[in-house]
């Protein structure tokens, strides 16, 4: 392979392109607009951002084709079959977690209705009080309740 070319560009620092690795020397933002942003400095990359508060921070959507692992199997998403894994890097179900889960209901329970069907529901009943675990269902005649499931 030939020697790397030199580029400058009035907006950036000066950088080497052609041995698959472009040394960076100072914070750079490719177009000025903070389009794509390298903060040299903090180690951080800005994709529509020129202040990266994160490694790597994205303003706006993002898109992977791929799989997707969070910290090796802390979150990983399987691009094959759309299956989500907590814990875990082969999930068999649209959501597996290796691990506990925990309900903390900090709202308001919703109406039971068509869009609440299949959610789990925990009512901390306080001090001398149970915690009651509810799931929304809807009956053969069509209406739509809250069913307990367990009382602490």
């Amino acid at each position: 392979m030939g020697d790397p070319i030199k580029y400058a560009f009035p907006f950036g620092p000066t950088f080497l392109l052609g041995n698959g690795s472009i040394p960076i020397t100072n914070n750079w933002d490719v177009d000025g607009t903070g389009l794509l942003f390298i903060d040299y400095i903090n180690k951080r990359i800005g994709i529509n951002n020129s202040l990266p508060a994160y490694n790597f921070d994205v303003n706006g959507s993002a898109s992977i084709s791929g799989n997707l692992a969070v910290n090796t199997n802390n979150l990983y998403v399987d691009s094959a079959t759309g299956n989500v894994g907590i814990g875990t890097t082969n999930p068999l179900q649209k959501l597996e977690v290796d691990g506990g889960v925990r309900l903390n209901t900090a709202t308001v329970k919703p109406t039971a209705d068509a869009t609440s069907v299949g959610t789990m529901w925990i009512t901390q009943g306080g001090a001398g009080i149970a915690d009651i675990l509810e799931v929304c269902l809807k009956s053969a005649t069509d209406t739509y309740s809250w069913i307990n499931i367990a009382t602490g």
